[in-house]
C-alpha cells in the first residue's frame, strides 16, 4: 500500500509539472549582447522598462517589455537571442473625466 502511494504521488508531481511554465523577472543588463542589440537597431528610441526569462517546459525564451513616451511594446526572443515576434498591448479605453459641458446639462432638463 505504502508503495502504491509513493508512486501515485510521483505520477502526480510528475504530470502536475507537465505544461509548467514559469517566467522570471531579470535586470536588462542580463539580457544577452545580441538582444539589447537588436533593441538599439530595431527600436530605436525605446527603452527597456522588464525583461522576463521564460521557461516553458525546458524551452528558454526572453519576453522584454519597451516604453516610448506614449507607446509600449512586448518583444520577444529565443533561448540564443534571435527575434520572435513583436506585440502591441491593446489599447484601454479611458473614461473622460472632468464636467459635463453646461449645454449638454440644459439638454437633459427639457
Amino acid at each position: 500500500m505504502k508503495k502504491l502511494l509513493t508512486i501515485t504521488l510521483i505520477l502526480i508531481v510528475f504530470i502536475g509539472s507537465i505544461g509548467a511554465v514559469t517566467k522570471t523577472a531579470i535586470k536588462p543588463e542580463e539580457l544577452m549582447k545580441v538582444i539589447t542589440d537588436d533593441i538599439a537597431l530595431n527600436f530605436s528610441g525605446y527603452f527597456i522598462s522588464e525583461a522576463f526569462k521564460v521557461n516553458s517546459n525546458g524551452i528558454i525564451s526572453y519576453e522584454v517589455k519597451l516604453k516610448r513616451e506614449s507607446s509600449d511594446l512586448t518583444v520577444y526572443y529565443n533561448d540564443s537571442g534571435k527575434f520572435i515576434k513583436k506585440e502591441v498591448p491593446a489599447k484601454v479605453r479611458q473614461i473622460p473625466t472632468g464636467k459635463l459641458h453646461s449645454s449638454s446639462l440644459n439638454q437633459s432638463k427639457s
